[in-house]
């Protein structure tokens, strides 16, 4: 599909920097940026998976032993006491 785009000289000028930049088409420059700004509003509308989100930090962390299920709860309340009684709210 052929589709038209009107670009001022600031625009053209830009399109053909980034062309001779990346060594491609400006057509191939033109789809690149729409496919990112598909993927970027993707993203702000949270179309995308809370796995996708979280990807490059599953797996980072170790240790903490198998217990931290049983009693994260209470650790997790001893620590808004600890919170609330250094700040007094």
């Amino acid at each position: 599909m052929t589709v038209s785009v009107r670009l001022d000289t600031k625009g053209r000028a830009l399109l053909s920097r980034l062309a001779r930049r990346r060594r491609a088409t400006k057509s191939q420059v033109m789809r690149a940026a729409l496919e990112a700004l598909a993927r970027e509003e993707e993203g702000a509308n949270g179309n995308t998976r809370p796995y996708d989100q979280m990807k490059g930090a599953i797996g980072i962390g170790t240790g903490g032993g198998g217990h931290l299920a049983e009693t994260g709860g209470r650790h997790f309340y001893e620590l808004l006491l600890r919170c609330k009684a250094r700040t007094g709210k």
